[in-house]
């Protein structure tokens, strides 16, 4: 009998220390571990998953843990979720990991030419920005006149951020360059001259297009008119869509004007953008 229950005693008691040494599989430290494995094997979606699990189930918030997540919504371009970490987590957050929150929320909101919300987010901010870096207390305001059209204010400040720190030189040079094109002038141009609203707004080839088409059928209209001493109907139909197509001219060069101008403002949000990406 003794010899028998030896055995089952040392079998109970392995049992009993493996049992106290095996992790519990749902603790935040294991949940938070297997985050980050899954974002180091590029499972991005499963990772954010448990790493919400991870932040909902701990009060011993692990920073790089919550900038690992801000990146996944910074790369899936995720301006709710970056929101739910700014409402919730930010707060138990140093600075440093409240900086990169920030960014990826600034990005987002900019990346949406949300201006209202943009600004309500800089004055959010505004008492921790002396904790951040230069660059993004520079970022911020230059964000906040480019989204507000305010362009000789933020020509200033790209340049002073620019002989701080290179990463806004692009911007600088973006903001030195920026005029637009008047759509009146445009128009104007164009009925004044078939086409010269067009080469105004740099669009060469339907500028030329355009003053062929409506002196081809202006031509056309005089030579048939002045054959039939102005008594056939060829003139006329040739007047007609000449006059038709100098219309659509005109109407063309205005919104050419106005597609130019909203290129160059996307160019410039995008290089603005790239400095988010750059201090992140």
């Amino acid at each position: 009998m003794k010899k028998l229950l030896l055995p089952l005693a040392l079998i109970f008691f392995s049992f009993s220390l493996s049992a106290q040494k095996a992790p519990d599989p749902y603790s935040p430290e294991v949940t938070k571990n297997f985050a980050f494995d899954l974002y180091q094997t590029g499972f991005y979606d499963e990772a954010e998953s448990e790493f919400r699990r991870y932040l909902f189930t701990t009060s011993d918030i692990d920073d790089n843990a919550v900038i690992t997540l801000a990146s996944i919504y910074n790369e899936k371009n995720n301006l709710t979720g970056i929101n739910w970490i700014t409402l919730n987590i930010r707060p138990k957050l140093n600075f440093a990991a409240k900086e990169k929150v920030d960014i990826v929320q600034g990005r987002l909101l900019f990346r949406n030419g949300d201006r209202d919300n943009f600004a309500q987010f800089a004055d959010s901010i505004q008492n921790d920005l002396e904790n951040f870096s230069l660059d993004f207390k520079n970022l911020i305001p230059l964000s906040n006149l480019i989204l507000f059209r305010n362009f000789e204010e933020a020509k200033e400040l790209a340049k002073n951020a620019a002989e701080q720190n290179q990463i806004f030189i692009d911007v600088s040079n973006s903001l030195n360059e920026y005029k637009e094109k008047s759509p009146g002038l445009a128009l104007t141009l164009s009925m004044l001259l078939p086409g010269a609203g067009k080469f105004y707004t740099g669009s060469y080839s339907q500028g030329i297009t355009s003053l062929l088409s409506v002196a081809s059928f202006a031509s056309a209209c005089a030579y048939s008119g002045i054959e039939s001493e102005w008594k056939s109907w060829k003139p006329y139909v040739y007047g007609g869509c000449g006059l038709v197509l100098w219309i659509v001219d005109i109407y063309g060069s205005y919104q050419s004007a106005k597609r130019y101008n909203a290129a160059l403002y996307r160019d410039l949000c995008t290089t603005t953008e790239q400095v988010y990406e750059e201090i992140f």
